[in-house]
């Protein structure tokens, strides 16, 4: 004690001797975990922006929680060249959407939004900065990359950039209108998205470069340019606050999302559970107005609220290490819930078979050349995240829902499906949209929340949907079939797998409600983490997944999140003589194809 007081006191600690210190702390148990507070003084810097962190990287066994609680602060690498998300001033001070979340972070969690300190980051500094634990989080804009993923864990997605295009309202109808006119851009990468795009519509623009968005918006007004080309969150603030400009077309979708340290799925979990809250109780839409001009676009939070505070984080971390025992097995253990037909569930020979069945066979595949080095134990779904934490199994599934509750005590992949309430019809019937069943009347399972969502879903969409209760959902479906009701409101998975054994009804596309399907796997392991989501957008890239999407939906998907850039790491064989990649610069700012923005989930087709 007298050693670290003498310490704070001469402000004398170089990197060398910080790092067995907090060791030290971490290993005489949580009693000593107070103590880095001292450590937390010492580096700390009362300037919030151009604070200079520490080179020392905290023990991989110490949470990030513990760091913020024990310095009292949170530290927030930030972007300083992305508004409206994060810029500096005239007056030399940081704002944006992204600065205000931060600080609403650190007023939930610390009490109030000065608790706070900005480190400058870019794009390509903050996985280094993250994942050497210099900041606790990291915002601005960042993309959620496949480069970046290699470095750093990510929070759900809050909204898109990319590259876009922004016009005169009513000058072109759509880009190849464009061909032979002049377009203004501002930074390189956005030439090569407009590239991309002139080649996919066989068409040449003629390019102008502009010092600045602010050059070339005044350019496109005055007209001597056509269009500006740039970054989507610039160019859609823009059009928003003037009704004489409009993006006419977006070429690449890029998710944006905050920067977490990896192996921390406690801290995920907070930013995750905090940031649902914001969209809940609207500060997410109203701090959005303010620097948009505009409402957000939908964002789907972690569903089922709980109640998690930064003080009931533990103070340590054990990270797991699935991928050292699965190349030692050269096989993968899957527990799954056998009652999700058509996701998973038994044939008559008493086999695994299903949608989420073949994603694993397909993992396994890519993984070890074999799509049959999976062992599949069927279990109740309440007992997969106790047998991911002792390592009896490697990954579970079975329509495992991703919620708050659920990201507590397991990690989840990138959304696999997205399931929620859905609405079925007889085969039959001339309806086939909801706006079809306006007016009409729709059986719901007496004393859930369908009924109410109903209501909900007619009033947003300007529709009269009348609901009629029954005691269970077989009642429901024989009102269906006599004619009763026009339709049943239910679990989609629940109605899929009806519909799949009997052929009279007919799964509506859309849904009236959202809940995200994904792989469970155990907590506190992103290189496991990382390898099963890079694995399943290679899936996504090369049409494999849509193939087994269709198969089981007779539709393909519309609502993947496709991850820009490229990855060093391979994903094609874990076995005991398997050689690790080269090590390679990571590349964060890779400018991919371009995307199309994914609609609404469309689970099934109609025959």
């Amino acid at each position: 004690m007298r050693v670290l007081h003498d310490i704070q006191k001469s402000r004398h600690i170089i990197g060398g001797t910080l790092l067995p210190l907090i060791l030290a702390l971490t290993l005489s148990g949580c009693s000593a975990l107070p103590q880095l507070s001292y450590i937390a003084a010492i580096v700390a810097t009362p300037n919030p922006v151009y604070h200079a962190p520490t080179p020392t990287v905290a023990p991989g066994t110490v949470s990030t929680a513990a760091l913020v609680k024990n310095r009292s602060r949170l530290r927030v690498g930030i972007r300083f060249d992305a508004p409206p998300l994060a810029s500096v001033n005239s007056n030399g001070q940081l704002e944006g959407l992204d600065v205000d979340l931060a600080r609403e972070f650190a007023r939930r969690w610390l009490g109030s939004p000065d608790n706070i300190e900005f480190v400058q980051v870019t794009s390509s500094s903050a996985p280094v900065q993250v994942q050497r634990r210099e900041v606790d989080l990291a915002m601005g804009g960042l993309v959620h990359s496949k480069g970046a993923a290699e470095h750093a864990d990510f929070g759900f997605t809050y909204m898109y950039d990319g590259e876009a295009l922004l016009i005169r309202t009513g000058s072109f109808a759509d880009f190849p209108a464009l061909a032979r006119h002049t377009v203004a851009y501002i930074d390189q990468p956005t030439t090569y998205a407009l590239s991309a795009a002139e080649i996919a519509n066989n068409i040449t623009v003629s390019l102008q470069t502009a010092t600045s968005y602010e050059t070339a918006i005044s350019q496109l007004i005055d007209g001597q340019t056509d269009a500006v080309a740039g970054r989507w969150r610039r160019l859609r603030a823009d059009a928003a606050r003037d009704p004489a400009l409009t993006v006419l077309t977006v070429f690449q979708r890029e998710p944006v999302a905050i920067m977490l340290p990896q192996n921390d799925s406690d801290w995920m979990t907070l930013v995750n559970v905090t940031f649902s809250a914001l969209i809940a109780d609207g500060t997410y839409a109203r701090l959005y107005q303010k620097w948009f001009h505009a409402p957000p676009d939908a964002v789907t939070p972690l569903p089922d609220t709980i109640d998690l505070q930064l003080a009931s984080l533990p103070d340590t971390i054990a990270p797991h290490d699935t991928l050292s025992r699965i190349r030692a097995a050269n096989r993968i253990h899957v527990g799954f819930n056998a009652q999700a037909d058509p996701l998973a569930t038994l044939d008559a020979k008493g086999n695994p078979v299903g949608f989420e069945i073949d994603l694993i066979r397909e993992l396994a595949s890519r993984w070890f050349q074999n799509a049959n080095a999976v062992d599949f134990t069927a279990m109740p779904g309440k007992d997969i995240p106790g047998l991911l934490r002792n390592n009896s199994i490697d990954l579970g599934v079975g329509a495992i829902v991703e919620t708050q509750a659920a990201a507590r005590v397991m990690d989840f992949s990138t959304i696999t499906y997205r399931s929620g309430v859905g609405v079925a019809i007889m085969q039959t019937s001339p309806s086939n949209s909801l706006e079809a069943l306006n007016g009409k009347t729709i059986g719901v399972v007496q004393g859930s929340p369908n009924q109410a969502l109903l209501a909900s879903v007619g009033k947003a969409r300007n529709l009269q949907l009348n609901s009629a209760l029954y005691p269970d959902l077989s009642t429901a479906l024989a009102a269906l079939r006599s004619g009763q009701v026009d339709a049943v409101a239910d679990d989609q998975v629940t109605l899929l797998a009806l519909a799949r054994t009997a052929k009279d009804i007919f799964v509506l596309p859309e849904q009236l409600s959202s809940r995200p399907i994904a792989i469970a796997m155990p907590r506190d392991d992103s290189a496991f983490h990382n390898f099963v989501d890079l694995t399943l957008q290679n899936m996504f890239a090369d049409g494999t997944y849509a193939r087994i999407y269709k198969k089981w939906f007779g539709v393909a998907p519309t609502d993947l999140e496709i991850w820009p850039g490229q990855t060093t790491q391979t994903t094609m064989l874990i076995a005991p003589t398997a050689t690790p990649p080269p090590t390679a610069t990571p590349v964060f700012d890779a400018i991919p194809t371009a995307k199309p923005a994914p609609p609404t989930a469309a689970p099934t087709a109609k025959p």
